[in-house]
């Protein structure tokens, strides 16, 4: 299950792991795995639905895959 909310922190860690799966294809899912791990979506088999989706499509930003995770952005 997702986070329902992530710190400013994460989010910032989250859109550098984005920026890099969308640019280092041959560590994508190293990156995946990373960016699940810390928006809290579980793999299966090494993947992990719309967070693996959204590293091989590059037009999606980090708002949107927060957005189809249901994940609010916080404050702090």
């Amino acid at each position: 299950m997702a986070r329902k909310k992530i710190t400013k922190a994460d989010y910032y860690k989250a859109t550098g792991l984005l920026y890099l799966a969308h640019e280092y294809e041959k560590k994508r899912e190293d990156i995946e795995a990373a960016l699940g791990k810390l928006l809290g979506v579980e793999g299966d088999d090494g993947y992990y639905g719309h967070v693996s989706d959204c590293t091989v499509e590059t037009s999606i930003t980090i708002d949107n895959l927060l957005e189809k995770l249901h994940i609010k952005k916080g404050k702090k």
